[in-house]
């Protein structure tokens, strides 16, 4: 059994008039990359039908939060550091257990976007 987690940001709202809530807004952010999922639903329909002006222009408030939220996901992500390879010493034996030769990797950032992964890192081989 392998467990599998994430880590998610809920927002939630409430369109109001005169103190009566008329639609539940929720949002939720997937901060691995993945999807925003957004759901609205109208509590009071008389209410909504009403003030449809109005509420839409909450619900419309709320979206623009949600976006803003995004894009800080966003940024953050694109700050992070990238990661290293560690260095890494790598003894190749001949047959009878002999050592034949040693590669050693240099410490180098791994890139951040699969495109840029294609430059080689270049071992060191000392005889």
């Amino acid at each position: 059994m392998t467990l599998s987690t994430s880590k998610n940001i809920t927002l939630k709202g409430m369109a109001m008039i005169d103190n009566v809530q008329v639609v539940s807004l929720t949002a939720t952010i997937t901060t691995d990359g993945g999807n925003s999922y957004t759901n609205n639903a109208v509590i009071n329909e008389s209410m909504y039908n009403g003030n449809t002006e109005a509420i839409r222009k909450d619900i419309a408030e709320f979206q623009d939060l949600l976006y803003s939220e995004e894009d800080s996901i966003k940024a953050e992500a694109s700050n992070a550091p990238d990661m290293l390879i560690q260095p890494e010493t790598q003894v190749f034996k001949t047959q009878e257990g002999k050592p034949n030769f040693v590669v050693k990797v240099p410490a180098e950032p791994v890139p951040s976007v699969l495109s840029e992964a294609t430059n080689d890192i270049e071992p060191t081989v000392v005889e």
